[in-house]
């Protein structure tokens, strides 16, 4: 445990505390230009809670836009390294608000921002180019303890992992799909988009998302493999970003991922952009013509991250080709640091077993997680199955023995209507509504049954939930099989 309090460089960690007060400031704008803050948490008649957090209500028109401006601010403030602490706490506390307000607009990297606002409370970030040090508020240090940027490599290093263990299934790793209905919707893409309906195509690219995923972060930590990975990582999230259209992932993936290099990355990188002045300026525009082509767009961030990825791109080749130190030997001169070890290494060990064990919870569960969706949240199960469903709903009641179908689509927006409809917790939670609904307007003790049909990765649809059950009267657990959720039917995906 000592190596965890030895003294690394600080500029990897300011880096990343920039960029993600950038990445959370360009979100929270993508929220309130688009409307999103409205559509998502204001609109709805129901909005569907995270298991546990039903007492998490939106705030109204006027007080979610006030959540999301102090968010916003909070976010600039990290960036800035002003209040860093404080401004921490209140970045992570408005982040997961917003994160359990709503289910139906659940994704993977809003989870992951949320996870990095937390630690990044506990992180020392801000003892260099910040103004918490300008201001005289804390002191001036080069140095940091390795366990704040281990525990940050960690968390990225589970994505990555789960990621591409979620890929081992038949689905992706032999039928090749949802891939090979995704790219051959994709054909206009620039250059190979004709490629992309070939037979060989949805293998190509789904064995290649494995392998990056699965490679990343052992291949960034090595000096001579490091240029070759961080040039798969910016053309797989360009493209990703072109192809499907994921929000910030792809940008703030490149980003975060800068955790895996040395953590004196900035001050190498300021050398070679002084002694190979040409080729880095060549490196970063080549990076943000590709960056913003893909991107079909100018952004800020985006184009500052594409920028960066060029730079480190011919930094890399330098320093793994050239005459620069490698980090192995500038580490080799670490010492160690004092400091309350105990409380620090106990959250450490919870937290990794936390993270590593959450992922892989449906393991034990019967069923295929894709169909029953029992441990598919927070499992790092990122853009791997096409589900589509549909849902009726009947209030029936046992004392004439008569049934009465429940328009789902009048209370909810299209969007939670589509999202619910193919995942049998938030059916539940909605029969639970429609029964507390319906008492509320004068007829108590009707039950909800359901009427609920899916298919995964355009496989043949199938019944998802018993519909002889009265659904609003079950409990449902994320960490077991619900019995009234069917099993997935036999039958293959369909192929070409």
């Amino acid at each position: 445990m000592t190596g965890l309090f030895r003294r690394v460089d600080i500029g990897s960690l300011v880096a990343f505390r920039i960029a993600f007060g950038a990445v959370v400031l360009w979100e929270v704008s993508r929220y309130l230009e688009r409307g999103w803050v409205l559509s998502f948490y204001v609109d709805p008649i129901y909005n569907f809670p995270f298991e546990g957090f039903e007492w998490v209500k939106p705030l109204g028109a006027t007080g979610m836009v006030a959540v999301f401006a102090l968010l916003a601010m909070a976010a600039f403030l990290v960036m800035a390294g002003l209040v860093y602490r404080t401004a921490a706490a209140l970045t992570f506390l408005g982040l997961a608000y917003v994160f359990l307000l709503e289910q139906s607009v659940y994704l993977n990297h809003f989870y992951l921002v949320v996870l990095i606002g937390f630690l990044m409370i506990l992180v020392p970030a801000h003892h260099a180019a910040a103004l918490d040090v300008s201001l005289r508020r804390v002191p001036h240090r080069d140095w940091v303890p390795a366990w704040a940027v281990y525990l940050l490599r960690f968390q990225l290093g589970v994505v990555y992992f789960y990621g591409a263990v979620a890929k081992l299934n038949y689905d992706w790793m032999v039928a090749g799909e949802p891939l090979r209905h995704w790219l051959r919707d994709s054909t206009w893409f620039p250059l190979v988009g004709p490629l992309l309906d070939e037979p060989w195509a949805p293998y190509v690219v789904g064995w290649s998302g494995f392998a990056i995923d699965l490679l990343t972060p052992f291949l960034l930590l090595q000096r001579r493999t490091r240029p070759f990975m961080l040039a798969a990582l910016l053309a797989f999230h360009f493209i990703n970003d072109r192809l499907f259209s994921i929000g910030i992932f792809p940008w703030f993936a490149i980003a975060a991922t800068t955790i895996f290099l040395p953590p004196d990355w900035p001050k190498r990188l300021a050398t070679t952009a002084r002694t190979h002045r040409t080729a880095v300026a060549v490196g970063a525009s080549v990076s943000l013509a590709l960056g913003l082509f893909m991107h079909r767009g100018f952004e800020l961030v985006p184009a500052l991250v594409a920028i960066l990825g060029g730079a480190l791109l011919v930094w890399a080749w330098v320093e793994a080709y050239g005459p620069a130190i490698p980090a192995e030997q500038r580490e080799s001169e670490l010492v160690t640091m004092p400091g309350p070890r105990n409380a620090l290494v106990g959250f450490l060990v919870v937290w990794a077993v936390v993270q590593i064990l959450l992922p892989v919870r449906h393991l034990v569960i019967p069923g295929d997680v894709a169909w029953t969706e029992e441990g598919h949240r927070f499992a790092w199960r990122m853009k791997l199955r096409s589900k589509e469903g549909y849902a009726k709903f009947y209030a029936y009641d046992p004392a004439t023995r008569t049934g009465t179908e429940v328009r789902a689509d009048t209370l909810l927006t299209e969007d939670q209507f589509q999202e619910m409809a193919g995942r049998p917790h938030m059916i539940y939670q909605f029969a639970r509504y429609l029964r507390e609904r319906l008492a509320a307007q004068g007829k108590p003790g009707m039950e909800i049954r359901v009427a609920a049909f899916a298919r995964v990765n355009y496989g043949r649809p199938g019944l998802m939930i018993d519909p002889r059950v009265d659904l609003a009267a079950q409990t449902y657990s994320d960490f077991r099989h619900n019995w009234w959720i069917r099993p997935r039917p036999l039958w293959p995906t369909t192929g070409r």
